[in-house]
């Protein structure tokens, strides 16, 4: 699998899942939807959809988080993810099981990107981790966000137009 952009490898791609990763949270991780030919990461509150291109024989599944990080540290890195997940490294490849949890319904959650404005109450720092997971260079900047209304998802897209895009959900503004 590769990330679809301006030259992205795994490791870029893994510092910006690695944004959206909350290690103390079950229903965080990472999933290859080979069909979809993107790579989504959730933590709960927030989701990233990243465009991939795949290799021959790649297939939907989790995406071990071991495996993220430790494509984030490769010097070469590729990920093929057929049966486990390996990632290639200076020292050779590594293989990684894959988890067989279930990972939840993106698609069920993700939306259409909104046309209508509103105002909504966010939280900065999810929003500053959202930006560096779907920006190609991994870092922290420019995003627009398409508010449908104030209790629905924030649609993200990262400035670089690179393809990416997230969901961010709205805070309870009772507090």
């Amino acid at each position: 699998m590769r990330v679809v952009g301006k030259g992205e490898d795994m490791k870029v791609v893994s510092q910006r899942i690695e944004q959206v990763e909350d290690k103390g949270n079950s229903r965080c991780g990472t999933y290859l939807d080979a069909e979809a030919e993107v790579l989504v990461a959730t933590d709960g509150r927030m989701i990233a959809v990243v465009p991939t291109s795949l290799g021959d024989g790649d297939t939907s599944g989790r995406v071990p988080n071991d495996a993220i990080r430790a494509a984030r540290k490769a010097k070469v890195g590729y990920v093929k993810c057929n049966g486990n997940v390996i990632v290639a490294t200076a020292g050779g490849p590594t293989s990684f099981e894959r988890p067989d949890d279930k990972f939840p319904d993106w698609k069920q959650v993700d939306i259409p990107r909104p046309s209508g404005p509103s105002t909504v109450t966010l939280d900065a720092d999810f929003l500053h981790r959202l930006s560096k997971a779907l920006r190609a260079d991994g870092r922290a900047g420019g995003v627009r966000l398409f508010i449908e209304a104030a209790d629905k998802p924030i649609y993200v897209e990262p400035s670089d137009g690179n393809g990416s895009h997230g969901l961010l959900m709205p805070m309870n503004n009772t507090k």
